[in-house]
Formats: C-alpha cells, sequence, structure tokens
C-alpha cells in the first residue's frame, strides 16, 4: 500500500480551523470589550457634566456701577451646585476685575457680593450685564449710582 504525502491529516486541519475559530473569536471579544468599555466611560462623563449643569444656577439679584469711580459691584445667588464665574461683561465689554482674579468659585446657596470690577461705562440707565460661568450665561442689569 502506497500512502500519499501531499495532504495532511483529517486531524490536524481540525486543529487547524480550531485554532483559526478560537483567535477569530478572541479578537472580535477584545475589540467588543474595548469598544464597550470606551463607550461606558463617555455616558459617565456625559452624566456627570449633566448633574453639574443641573445643580449650577447663578441669579443676579442686584448690580450697580459707582459713576463716582467705575466700579462694578454685583450681587448674586447661586443653587446647591455652587458656580464658578470665568468672566464678566457690561454692555458686551469686559470688565476687568480689581485686586482678585477670575475664575471665581462660588459655594453653594450663598447670597455674595462680588467685585469690585473695572467697569467700561458710568453713563446714566440701565446696563446689561453678562457673567458667564462653567456651564452657561447669566444676564441681568446693572444701574448707575453716585
Amino acid at each position: 500500500m502506497r500512502r500519499d504525502k501531499k495532504g495532511i491529516s483529517e486531524i490536524f486541519s481540525a486543529l487547524l480551523v480550531l485554532m483559526i475559530t478560537v483567535a477569530v473569536g478572541l479578537t472580535v471579544y477584545l475589540a467588543a470589550i474595548d469598544y464597550f468599555s470606551n463607550q461606558e466611560a463617555a455616558v459617565a462623563s456625559n452624566l456627570m457634566r449633566a448633574q453639574k449643569e443641573a445643580t449650577e444656577n447663578l441669579v443676579i439679584i442686584r448690580a450697580y456701577i459707582n459713576k463716582t469711580n467705575g466700579e462694578l459691584w454685583i450681587f448674586v445667588a447661586t443653587s446647591s451646585g455652587g458656580a464658578e464665574i470665568y468672566d464678566v461683561f457690561v454692555d458686551n465689554t469686559p470688565a476687568n476685575p480689581i485686586g482678585f482674579g477670575l475664575p471665581l468659585k462660588l459655594g453653594a446657596n450663598e447670597l455674595v457680593k462680588i467685585g469690585p470690577f473695572a467697569s467700561p461705562t458710568t453713563s446714566s440707565g440701565n446696563h446689561e450685564i453678562l457673567i458667564v460661568t462653567d456651564y452657561g450665561k447669566v444676564l441681568g442689569y446693572a444701574e448707575v449710582v453716585g
């Protein structure tokens, strides 16, 4: 009887197919784990941001500009999340802090007088005040006194 040595045996071919199947399955499994862990991290980050946005609330109670020295003072109230102030504008012009720096972190449930800011205007009438926070903008009005 003559043996043909051109092919592979059935055992080796079955093992080869099994190893290819395991390799493909492992590759798909590892790719899926990586994808879903990245998705989980993104969802967690979005949830944390949404929670901070929901609790951050800043309300301008009153603002006034001293006509003689051009200082702006703002009374604000915060909610349970507090707030962080990054910029203040008067009539769309930046108001620079005097003697302190921004950002200014405010605690939760506070009623605070912030300032002074160098106001770009001292003219009479109401002026639009815009406060830029972490998650939005707060709009109010200031009157000129003095």
